[in-house]
């Protein structure tokens, strides 16, 4: 089943790391001669997608670095953070607080996504990507901010 809810990417492209074999294909049972007849090169490409890196950290903090990424959510449950506590969110740089409110509509809509009954997760978060400002914040479970 195909991952359901993709995050929105920027126009951009980003860089990835691919192998390419040169010469025959390896068969089931490969031998030392067919092994010595292929060659590998490592390139670089770039392609048009995005990339989210998040690190939950002590204290209710969590790290994001986003590249080419316009928004996306962060599915948090009680394993994760304390929910009664307010979480603080740095996306490349910029901080934001948010108050977590669980619920059961949240669950199902997780449950919609992956339909895995043992990863259940009743908050979620939307945030803007490198390509938005963080005044665009569009959380569903956002804390005002002092301005």
């Amino acid at each position: 089943m195909p991952f359901k809810g993709c995050t929105p990417i920027g126009e951009g492209t980003i860089g990835f790391d691919q192998r390419i074999l040169h010469g025959p294909s390896p068969p089931f049972k490969e031998t030392a001669e067919d092994f010595r007849k292929q060659s590998f090169e490592t390139t670089t490409t770039s392609i048009k997608a995005g990339q989210v890196d998040a690190t939950i950290e002590p204290g209710n903090r969590i790290t994001v670095q986003t590249q080419n990424v316009r928004r996306f959510s962060l599915w948090l449950r009680p394993g994760h953070i304390d929910p009664e506590q307010p979480v603080t969110i740095t996306i490349n740089g910029h901080q934001s607080t948010h108050q977590l409110q669980p619920s059961l509509i949240e669950s199902l809509r997780s449950y919609q996504r992956q339909t895995d009954w043992t990863r259940i997760y009743p908050s979620r978060i939307e945030l803007p990507g490198d390509e938005s400002p963080m005044n665009g914040i569009h959380s569903v479970h956002r804390m005002p901010q002092p301005r």
